[in-house]
């Protein structure tokens, strides 16, 4: 298995095991999800390869060691692993450093990534824990370096990192900048909450449950939702009264995803939208609108 790469291995173990994909993934991740990394089109996280070792009987080392398609990451993973296994954070974040110093692409890696979160947010609940708040405050903010990728990829992490520096800049007495993390901390719940509540309406616009997803919209208050939350919001509402032949209130909730939806990569989305308002008009017998919006939706799709 020397020349094997990372998912060829598992896969190997795993057959020779005689277990199915669906036996291995669980309830920890997708079939799906193990089939990409198997077929190496996905590199799985740290939790995820320590779940997959634990389920194949292996050590997480065995996997990295000699397979790993760069050996030098892979060794330092491995004893970053083991830093934090003894937790002893302050060598893990030291090591991290120094890797990032010489080479940035490191953080490319979701292991590593995953590394480096812990081991700072540790650090800095043990700092907390010994009172030394400024050092606190340093390691959660070492966290925000990769705010962007935590706010894309692990909401709630990123929220424990707020609620954390809130706490910390409290007890510095730096009442104006503890009162901006709790703003980021709320925010961020908001639109947690927002982006679930959304996400059941959308899964009713599928099951077509049209009457549902209008019930829905009446129930929340989509003040504090953020703007991606609000444009799916509108968006799937518009779609539910297009779908029963409500096609003024439907025009109004599209048109309202329209303009939030302003950014220029959304193609597909904004073009599916045109089309929908595009049949809005047609059956309200204003054909011209109705084709200026066609138009504008195949317009999107040659983007």
């Amino acid at each position: 298995m020397e020349d094997m790469t990372l998912g060829q291995k598992i896969r190997e173990i795993r057959l020779h095991l005689q277990m199915t994909q669906k036996e291995l993934a669980g309830d920890f991740i997708t079939r799906n999800m193990l089939s990409q990394i198997e077929n190496d089109q996905a590199t799985p996280s740290m939790k995820t390869m320590e779940y997959l070792a634990k389920q194949l009987g292996k050590s997480v080392g065995y996997f990295m060691d000699e397979n790993h398609k760069d050996l030098s990451l892979s060794n330092i993973i491995v004893e970053l692993m083991a830093l934090n296994e003894s937790k002893d954070y302050l060598a893990s974040v030291n090591l991290i450093e120094q890797q990032i110093i010489h080479n940035p692409m490191v953080m490319r890696s979701m292991m590593m990534m995953d590394l480096y979160m812990n081991s700072y947010m540790y650090l800095g609940n043990r700092y907390m824990h010994d009172g030394d708040y400024e050092k606190a405050k340093s390691a959660y903010e070492k966290i925000l370096k990769y705010e962007n990728e935590l706010l894309m990829s692990s909401d709630i992490y990123l929220y424990k990192v707020y609620a954390q520096l809130a706490e910390t800049c409290g007890y510095l007495m730096d009442i104006d900048l503890a009162k901006s993390y709790h703003k980021k901390s709320k925010d961020l719940v908001n639109r947690i909450l927002a982006s679930r509540e959304v996400q059941t309406m959308y899964l009713k616009l599928i099951e077509a449950d049209y009457d549902g997803i209008i019930e829905d919209s009446n129930k929340v208050d989509v003040i504090d939702y953020d703007n991606y939350s609000l444009a799916r919001f509108n968006r799937v509402l518009g779609s539910a009264f297009l779908n029963k032949g409500q096609y003024e209130k439907a025009i109004k909730y599209l048109e309202k995803a329209i303009e939030i939806y302003s950014d220029e990569t959304c193609y597909t989305i904004v073009s599916m939208i045109y089309e929908d308002l595009s049949k809005c008009y047609f059956e309200l017998g204003d054909y011209k609108k109705a084709y200026d919006f066609l138009q504008k939706a195949q317009s999107k799709k040659t983007h």
